[in-house]
């Protein structure tokens, strides 16, 4: 048994329970036993299977730290995340419906290139995908949840989506009710040891989900896209970008070459960056070159040197690279290999 709370810690518990329902700022729960939950720059630094790709989940820039908390249901792992501006692309797994909700009373996002309202979710069915980012302009941080749920417990009735996520407009009461439920799921948890309360209460607590997201569907209505705005081109397009930077990462990368090689022009290019990922061509550039090094700093066990990965992510001027990337990350490259070095020993 653990040891009994004091009133004086019931009542710093209660004022963060209290703060944590105005900010679904998951840093908050950091003394709780219940959760998995971490704080750091860069999810990347997260566990391997929240941050294992490069591209799949990035902050634009140093704006401030990421924290995340994970409430494992079993048949459902709902995701709580507090972060700064930030583009993702992400494709729901084979056995799994993604669903997506912003947590701010004034929540922002374009999600496959479309402006969504505030009060709206997002459904993913198993391979559908989404590439989202919201402006910088929107907030230095905003809160969302993600939920992952066994594609086997989805009522039939929930709308189904084909190769993009869909987007749906809720009530205000719906997303005030939704809301108020995801935040009180995080906080019981919290409160638990793994696993939370036995299985039968992660049941009830799933059949209740399940329940509420329903509920909040069965009001909503799809959110279209303007047929000339986004297409799967759109997409194509962004992917055979990525495919060109990533072919000629060590040598210098120019718009116009990278355009040439695709036969668009440079304008189709910064309007589908800038529409997608939120990020002109070179920002863009320059955020994936740093985030890639910085993996392989992370995970890279033939990686030895920092110049190295540098090199071989087209950085030539060691001294401004080490500069960009503490701005970003808020630490040296070499501070970020010693650490790998450190986990490697044990």
């Amino acid at each position: 048994m653990g040891n009994p709370v004091t009133p004086e810690g019931a009542t710093v518990m209660r004022s963060i329970e209290e703060s944590f329902r105005r900010t679904f700022d998951p840093a908050l729960l950091l003394g709780f036993p219940g959760l998995w939950k971490s704080v750091s720059i860069d999810p990347m630094d997260f566990s391997a299977s929240l941050g294992c790709s490069p591209n799949s989940w990035v902050p634009h820039g140093g704006a401030g730290c990421c924290a995340i908390a994970v409430a494992d249901l079993g048949a459902a792992k709902l995701t709580g995340v507090r972060m700064p501006p930030s583009h993702f692309d992400v494709t729901a797994a084979d056995d799994e419906v993604f669903v997506v909700f912003g947590m701010d009373e004034k929540h922002h996002a374009v999600v496959n290139g479309v402006t969504v309202p505030v009060a709206s979710m997002g459904l993913g069915w198993p391979g559908t995908r989404c590439v989202a980012h919201w402006p910088e302009g929107d907030g230095a941080q905003q809160s969302f949840v993600t939920i992952h749920l066994s594609a086997e417990r989805v009522p039939p009735e929930w709308p189904r989506c084909d190769e993009l996520f869909s987007i749906h407009e809720l009530s205000a009461t719906s997303v005030t009710r939704l809301r108020a439920f995801l935040t009180e799921i995080f906080l019981t948890t919290a409160h638990e040891r793994p696993p939370p309360a036995g299985p039968d209460a992660s049941e009830r607590r799933i059949a209740a989900l399940i329940d509420e997201i329903g509920l909040a569907l069965r009001g909503s209505s799809v959110v279209r896209a303007p047929p000339a705005l986004v297409t799967k081109g759109y997409l194509s397009l962004i992917d055979r970008v990525d495919d060109d930077i990533a072919a000629h990462f060590a040598k210098r990368i120019r718009l116009e070459d990278v355009a040439e090689a695709l036969r668009v022009s440079r304008r189709t290019i910064h309007n589908v960056m800038t529409r997608v990922r939120g990020l002109t061509f070179q920002d863009y550039l320059l955020t994936l070159r740093l985030r890639c090094v910085r993996f392989s700093l992370l995970h890279d066990q033939n990686v030895r040197l920092v110049k190295q990965s540098a090199m071989r992510y087209g950085f030539t001027h060691q001294g401004r690279f080490a500069q960009d990337y503490a701005e970003r990350f808020g630490e040296t490259p070499s501070e970020t290999l010693a650490r790998r070095e450190r986990r490697d020993e044990f």
